[in-house]
Formats: structure tokens, C-alpha cells, sequence
């Protein structure tokens, strides 16, 4: 691909890595979002961050003056105000892979918030929506005033595919896994964790034999307040581990009951270990577990997602097997090289609408 005049602006403290992987593969200057003064992580309120955002988009406007095209990592203000500040303005491309849209559809944000939001993304030249599902969103949001638009997705990274391949997990137990980082108590509602370990006391009434492992950094006063002190010798928090693939040898089942997670690569990385995978209706990988088979997509609705796991447990080991090798050849397909070429053709084709 030619070299192109391409600034990539993450947030704090870093972009998701597959996200950054994505804009390097474009040979993008990578910045912060908030190069001269930061905010995104300070929790300083609204008034310090517009404040931030203006003299940033000043910043911004200044240092990339001669760029043409700007791709951020999903919904700023900034680059926006950097726009009503230039007499030529940039083209500014989003890459929408947060809650951000389902918070939105949802009212999960205030009123006011949402409307921000909103008057927001229809600023924007190009939306890159990471997966159907943030499609989906938007386009109930901006209706008719939606901007140009494409479709990507994510991919297992390079470094884990080989590893994740040669995986023989253990079908035959009855051990669960959650795959999913905190540790704030926002992520663990973001994530679906509430309603995954409440499912899971629903199906031990049932299956006094289910263990539920949790990988990924959650805080004390998150596990203290999601686990029942009746089950908490069922329900294992492992924090940040080394190697994920030791524990998913021995899982049967994965849950990914989210709310509003927009590609959850931790859902490919499971199936692509053979792993059957419940995930919400509100996880944008439910386009590739619909593949494998619907019964594995749930509402967010406890008792559903327990019935669902009790379902899976009482199938036979080749009824497993089935559902297993079928995972593992769905997920294939959604590599960091198939997702890198993809990224790389869309962007083809913003380049020959935008850049002249």
C-alpha cells in the first residue's frame, strides 16, 4: 500500500492492541488523543476536559497541519473541535470498538450526554464500525444522517494462533471459564460479569458439579460484592494469569455474556481453542458464534443463560466434539492477517473517495 498522510489518535493509556495493530499496518504517525494536555484518565470532570479538549484540538490542528487524514480510536470530541478550527479540515475517520453505541441506544449515558454524542459521531467523515452489531447501533442512532461507512472486524493475534490451535481442551468437564479484565466495577457491567456468575449459581442449583473460572485483573471490592458467599468454592477469580492456555485445557464451556462488547477477541481465542462459547445478544461476536449455532447466543437474562449451560452439559461427549471442531473452523477465518488485509482494502477505498 502507498504511503499515506495518516495520523492515528488512541486514547489513555493505550489503544487495544489488535486496534493499534490495525492502524500500523496503514503506516500511520501514532499520537495520543491528549498529546498536550491529558484528561482521558484523570477523572478531572467535565469542565476540565473541555477545557482540555479545545487546547488539544489546538495542539492537534498545529503539529498536523499538513496531514490529510485522520483516524481516531473510537468516539472523540476532540478531533472534531480540531475541524470548526481549521479553514481546510481533515478528513476524520472513527473506529468504533467500545460500548460507546450501545451505552447510547440504551440510555445508559443522561440525556444530555447521549445528545453530545450523537451531534458527535455525525461529525464524523468515515465510520469503521468493528463488527454488525456497532453497524446496527449507529444506524438506529443517526438514521438517515449516517455518514459514510464500513465494516471490519477483529482477528486472534499472530503470537496466540499456533498456541491456541493446539489446544485439546477437556470437554468431558464440567469446569467454565470467563475470560475478561477489570477491575473497575463500570467494566465488570460492561463485560456481562454480574449476570455470568448469577447464571452460574442459577445452573449449580442443578449441577452441584460446575466450577466457574474467571481470568483477568478484578478488584477486591468488585469480587467481594458479585460473589455469594454460598458459592464462592465454586466460583475461582485468577486474576491477570501468564498463560491463559493452562486453564482453557480444562474448560468444556466459555461464557461472554456482555453488554454492549463491540468484538470481543477473547470469544475468537476461546473457540479458536475448541471451546463452545455463550455469548449475549449484546456481543458483536455473535456473527461468528451464529455460524457455529444459535442456541449459543442468549439474551442477558440469567435464568436463559443458565438453562443454556445446563442444556450444553447434558450433551454427549460427541455431540461436544461436534460443536468443538465447528468452533475452532469458524474462528479460523478471523485472523490478525485476515483482519490486517481487511483494514487495509477499506482503507483503499477511503483513500479514493477522500484523498485526492
Amino acid at each position: 500500500m502507498p504511503k499515506r498522510e495518516v495520523v492515528y489518535l488512541e486514547g489513555r493509556p493505550a489503544a487495544h492492541i489488535i486496534h493499534r495493530r490495525l492502524a500500523e499496518s496503514l503506516d500511520c504517525k501514532i499520537d495520543f488523543i491528549d498529546p498536550f494536555i491529558r484528561w482521558q484518565d484523570l477523572s478531572k470532570g467535565i469542565f476540565f476536559n473541555f477545557f482540555a479538549w479545545v487546547l488539544n484540538a489546538q495542539y492537534l490542528a498545529k503539529k498536523y497541519k499538513d496531514k490529510d487524514i485522520f483516524l481516531i480510536d473510537n468516539l472523540h470530541f476532540t478531533p472534531v473541535i480540531m475541524n470548526w478550527l481549521l479553514r481546510k479540515k481533515k478528513t476524520l475517520v472513527v473506529h468504533l470498538g467500545s460500548h460507546t453505541l450501545y451505552f447510547i441506544v440504551t440510555k445508559k449515558f443522561s440525556p444530555a450526554n447521549r445528545w453530545l454524542h450523537k451531534f458527535i459521531l455525525s461529525q464524523y467523515d468515515v465510520l469503521i464500525f468493528e463488527g454488525l452489531m456497532a453497524q446496527d447501533f449507529a444506524s438506529s442512532i443517526l438514521k438517515k444522517k449516517l455518514p459514510v461507512h464500513f465494516n471490519t472486524f477483529l482477528g486472534v493475534p499472530s503470537e496466540r494462533f499456533l498456541s491456541l490451535k493446539n489446544i485439546k481442551p477437556d470437554l468431558m468437564s464440567t469446569v467454565v471459564i470467563v475470560v475478561a479484565n477489570g477491575p473497575a466495577e463500570f467494566r465488570a457491567h460492561y463485560k456481562g460479569l454480574d449476570l455470568m456468575i448469577e447464571a452460574f449459581n442459577i445452573a449449580l442449583q442443578k449441577n452441584d458439579q460446575l466450577k466457574l473460572l474467571i481470568l483477568g485483573n478484578w478488584s477486591a471490592d468488585v469480587v467481594e460484592k458479585l460473589v455469594d458467599p454460598a458459592t464462592k468454592e465454586k466460583v475461582h477469580f485468577k486474576g491477570n494469569v501468564s498463560s491463559i492456555e493452562e486453564f482453557m485445557v480444562t474448560a468444556s464451556l466459555c461464557l461472554h455474556c456482555s453488554r454492549g462488547d463491540a468484538f470481543p477477541t477473547s470469544t475468537l481465542e476461546t473457540m479458536m481453542a475448541g471451546i463452545p462459547t455463550v455469548v449475549s445478544e449484546w456481543t458483536g461476536t455473535k456473527e461468528v458464534v451464529e455460524k457455529i449455532d444459535i442456541r449459543f447466543i442468549v439474551p442477558n437474562d440469567a435464568e436463559v443463560i443458565a438453562s443454556r449451560m445446563l442444556w450444553y452439559f447434558g450433551l454427549s461427549i460427541e455431540e461436544r466434539l461436534e460443536i468443538s471442531a465447528k468452533c475452532r473452523l469458524t474462528a479460523s477465518a478471523y485472523t490478525q492477517e485476515n483482519a490486517v488485509k481487511h483494514y487495509q482494502d477499506t482503507f483503499k477505498q477511503i483513500y479514493g473517495s477522500f484523498i485526492k
